[in-house]
Protein backbone atom coordinates (compact mmCIF):
# COMPACT_ATOMS: atom_id res chain seq x y z
CA UNK A 1 0.00 0.00 0.00
CA UNK A 2 1.36 3.33 -0.98
CA UNK A 3 -0.52 5.84 1.16
CA UNK A 4 -3.20 6.36 3.77
CA UNK A 5 -5.91 6.63 1.10
CA UNK A 6 -5.28 3.19 -0.36
CA UNK A 7 -4.90 1.81 3.17
CA UNK A 8 -8.28 3.11 4.28
CA UNK A 9 -9.87 1.93 1.02
CA UNK A 10 -8.58 -1.58 1.70
CA UNK A 11 -9.50 -1.68 5.40
CA UNK A 12 -12.89 -0.24 6.21
CA UNK A 13 -12.43 -0.72 9.95
CA UNK A 14 -9.82 -1.44 12.57
CA UNK A 15 -11.28 -4.93 12.97
CA UNK A 16 -10.81 -5.76 9.28
CA UNK A 17 -7.23 -4.52 9.46
CA UNK A 18 -6.50 -6.64 12.55
CA UNK A 19 -8.11 -9.68 10.95
CA UNK A 20 -5.97 -9.26 7.83
CA UNK A 21 -2.69 -9.08 9.77
CA UNK A 22 -3.73 -11.89 12.14
CA UNK A 23 -4.45 -14.13 9.15
CA UNK A 24 -1.07 -13.28 7.60
CA UNK A 25 0.73 -13.94 10.87
CA UNK A 26 -1.06 -17.26 11.40
CA UNK A 27 -0.21 -18.26 7.83
CA UNK A 28 3.50 -17.44 8.20
CA UNK A 29 3.81 -18.67 11.75
CA UNK A 30 5.36 -17.04 14.77
CA UNK A 31 8.59 -17.97 16.49
CA UNK A 32 10.24 -16.40 19.53
CA UNK A 33 13.70 -15.09 18.64
CA UNK A 34 14.98 -15.88 22.13
CA UNK A 35 13.81 -19.45 22.74
CA UNK A 36 12.36 -20.68 19.43
CA UNK A 37 8.89 -21.29 20.94
CA UNK A 38 6.29 -21.26 18.18
CA UNK A 39 2.93 -21.16 19.97
CA UNK A 40 1.14 -17.90 20.53
CA UNK A 41 -2.18 -16.74 21.92
CA UNK A 42 -4.37 -13.94 20.71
Amino acid sequence: MRNIFTFTAHFDSEQSCRAHFKEARDKNGVECKNCGHNEHFW
